[in-house]
């Protein structure tokens, strides 16, 4: 049997992972990536001489990256329903004070209803009250149009919040309906609360009064 020798994989640069992290996501001043890659390749050059103390350079260029963003996303501090490295968060920011202060005030089984279960997560976190999640995380058919009024007649939700559409409050009785309805209920209940009561800015939120 003739056996063929293994073919050995193509090195990577000791450091690029670090310096294409630290590049892509706009980390440090612009010249540490390629400070980082230098280090590395300087530590690849010398490693015949110097054996252990390149390899030891070159690890500590492996990791620089990497170990930057835990030090800097333990040192900020992070909000939001979806927080990530940094202090970043995904598409939410915590809503205005005197919002959860209104939320807060309230004594209905929800608080409010919002299009979606982020928005509804941040009035949550926020105000320490229960909101109701049109639409649910991904657009479920719930509540109805015909629920949500039942829920609204009965007492059961004080505001309707419409979170970014802040200074965007059309007079009373006037409402640009959308084209295109989904699977879920969310653009023709936030129609029929605009049609049937007015609203007010609060931050970037529209926010409507149920009765």
């Amino acid at each position: 049997m003739i056996s063929c020798p293994a073919i050995p994989s193509r090195p990577r640069p000791a450091g690029a992972w670090s310096a294409i992290l630290l590049h892509r996501n706009h980390f440090g001043p612009h010249w540490l990536p390629w400070l980082v890659v230098s280090v590395a390749m300087g530590a690849a050059v010398v490693v015949v001489f110097i054996g252990g103390i390149a390899a030891a350079i070159g690890a500590a260029a492996a990791v620089v990256g990497t170990v930057a963003f835990s030090l800097a996303t333990v040192g900020t501090p992070h909000h939001g329903t979806v927080p990530l490295a940094v202090g970043r968060s995904v598409g939410d920011k915590p809503p205005d004070p005197a919002l959860a202060d209104l939320l807060r005030a309230t004594h209905t089984p929800w608080s409010a209803a919002t299009n979606g279960s982020q928005s509804a997560a941040n009035l949550e976190i926020a105000s320490g009250t229960s909101v109701m999640a049109i639409g649910g995380w991904s657009g479920d058919p719930v509540p109805t149009l015909d629920q949500f009024v039942d829920d609204v007649r009965a007492g059961r939700v004080s505001y309707y919040v419409e979170a970014g559409k802040g200074g965007a409050a059309q007079p009373h009785g006037r409402i640009i309906y959308a084209e295109n309805h989904g699977t879920a209920h969310t653009r023709e209940i936030a129609d029929w609360v605009a049609t049937h009561y007015p609203a007010t800015t609060m931050g970037d939120s529209l926010v409507y009064r149920l009765g």
